[in-house]
């Protein structure tokens, strides 16, 4: 009975995924649910035999064609597993900042990321229509196991964005005449502009504000993202660019998302703060003042640079 090999009844190699609590106990009555083995009591005897099945460890097994109850049984006790590895995406990461965060953990390598990014393969995973998956991959803790595929790796994130996006949130943002997509290049601006989440529903409402009126976002972060690079002072060569990202020289929201935005800075495009703001400028301290003419913003921003780059 412990010995003899059997044939799995899905007719292939089977992946079962362990998870953080499960016990030999739980793990014999899914087998059982699934199929796999048709005894839970020789299974857990299997297990007693093989000297402990107290702890075990999360991952993803695979349960071969043919088993016995010990072999089956051997691989939890041993966790013959690919184990899980996690992973934390930063708010307002760029593709190439989570291609490397994926690389340094050894959950896919980098240039497969970039690889399958422009395969365009992504699109079949994502709800909402996109020429560009930057602003889509959602940030957040995730939890994947080793040797997961780069394909699977990125279409979980995708996923969790299409979930997360709901019709709830789509109709806030039809109420605020945005489409699903100009509420993520607008959250990319606002979580390029502020660490400081109090913030970004003031920022998210100064640009709404100028998008209301007609006026030019002049949003520094776009205009660091054509330009490439690290970010530094905008001079007025720069300010001149000729790009669909310089919301310095062209009206309205830059055609895609500059980096990839979290939570709250969705939220923030979402649930933006009503008021008369159409200015703002650092105030020093990793934060913003917000003022409701030229006049006053000036002056304001007049000290901030003297305070930073004394009479540059």
């Amino acid at each position: 009975m412990f010995f003899i090999p059997s044939a799995s009844p899905k007719g292939s190699e089977y992946k079962f995924i362990v998870k953080r609590g499960d016990t030999f106990s739980s793990i014999a009555k899914r087998l059982q649910d699934d199929k796999i083995i048709s005894g839970i009591i020789p299974f857990r005897v299997s297990g007693m035999l093989l000297g402990g099945a107290s702890k075990i460890i999360p991952g993803r097994y695979t349960i071969p064609v043919k088993f016995s109850y010990v072999s089956l049984a051997e691989l939890f006790v041993k966790s013959i597993c690919e184990k899980e590895i996690s992973v934390r995406i930063p708010d307002g990461s760029s593709n190439a900042t989570i291609a490397a965060r994926l690389d340094a953990v050894l959950v896919c390598p980098k240039d497969s990321v970039s690889k399958y990014i422009q395969s365009e393969k992504w699109k079949e995973k994502l709800r909402f229509s996109s020429d560009s998956i930057l602003g889509y991959l959602l940030p957040g803790e995730y939890t994947f196991f080793e040797n997961t595929s780069t394909a699977e790796v990125i279409d979980s994130m995708l996923v969790r964005f299409s979930s997360y996006f709901d019709k709830e949130k789509v109709q806030a943002a039809a109420a605020l005449n945005l489409t699903p997509q100009q509420v993520v290049v607008l959250a990319s601006i606002v979580d390029g502009e502020t660490n400081k989440e109090s913030e970004m529903p003031v920022i998210a409402g100064v640009y709404l504000n100028r998008l209301r009126i007609g006026m030019k976002l002049q949003a520094d972060p776009t205009l660091q993202y054509a330009r490439g690079g690290p970010w530094g002072r905008l001079d007025s060569k720069v300010l001149k660019m000729n790009s669909p990202y310089n919301t310095y020289k062209y009206l309205g929201l830059p055609p895609n998302a500059i980096n990839n935005p979290g939570i709250p800075a969705i939220n923030a495009v979402l649930n933006s703060e009503r008021h008369e703001f159409l200015f703002f400028v650092a105030d020093g301290t990793g934060g913003h003042t917000f003022s409701k003419t030229f006049s006053e913003h000036k002056k304001k921003a007049d000290n901030y640079r003297k305070v930073t780059y004394g009479n540059k």
